[in-house]
């Protein structure tokens, strides 16, 4: 498993950005997330990652990418989607880029190697977005934070999404992130129809 060097001395941006709105901007004070659906990202960090590993260098921070961890998923696509996020995090740390690891689990048994290549101690991010979609996901959620804050140690928590009262961040700083790529996603969907009825209207 590539290793990831620990993010120190780090100021954490006022904003993230999604990496379909980052490799379109000129605004570089921000980070950027992957927590987007897998095919909005997959094809383009991981087989075309030297179209974008320039621009992303640019950033505050970048996150590395959130492939997917289902529950249902089986053994081998769960371990080779880990690899691919700490592979891409090594390849952006060599090239410059100030590399903050997004933080993944499924079940139990993914603790066995979804830490793995992680730096203690250091800079981290979280999602909560859909955690609360069902108990189960809810307590798989909790289990693997815990897990995580145990083994890692982390400094500070990149949040995305909401603060669930259940998490216990020990004496980590937390900055917590608005989840803004659904929430603008909803106000397009919303104008689009609004338009739409605008012009049945005429």
């Amino acid at each position: 498993m590539p290793a990831l060097a620990p993010v120190e001395d780090f100021s954490p941006p006022s904003e993230l950005t999604d990496f379909e709105k980052a490799v379109k901007s000129e605004t570089y004070e921000r980070g950027v997330h992957f927590y987007l659906d897998d095919y909005r990202f997959d094809d383009k960090i991981w087989l075309r990652f030297e179209r974008y590993v320039e621009r992303l260098a640019r950033f505050a921070c970048v996150l590395t990418p959130d492939f997917s961890l289902y529950l249902d998923m089986p053994y081998p696509p769960k371990i080779n989607n880990v690899w691919r996020s700490r592979q891409i995090g090594a390849l952006l740390q060599a090239a410059g880029a100030t590399v903050v690891p997004t933080l993944q689990w499924a079940e139990r048994a993914s603790f066995d190697y979804c830490f793995d290549g992680l730096p203690t101690g250091s800079v981290v991010s979280i999602s909560t977005v859909g955690v609360m979609r069902n108990s189960l996901s809810h307590k798989v959620f909790l289990e693997g934070f815990d897990a995580a804050m145990e083994r890692l140690a982390p400094s500070t928590v990149l949040l995305y999404g909401s603060r669930p009262k259940e998490c216990d961040f020990g004496s980590a700083r937390v900055v917590q992130y608005a989840n803004t790529h659904y929430r603008w996603a909803d106000e397009r969907r919303k104008a689009k129809k609004a338009k739409k009825g605008g012009r049945d209207g005429e």
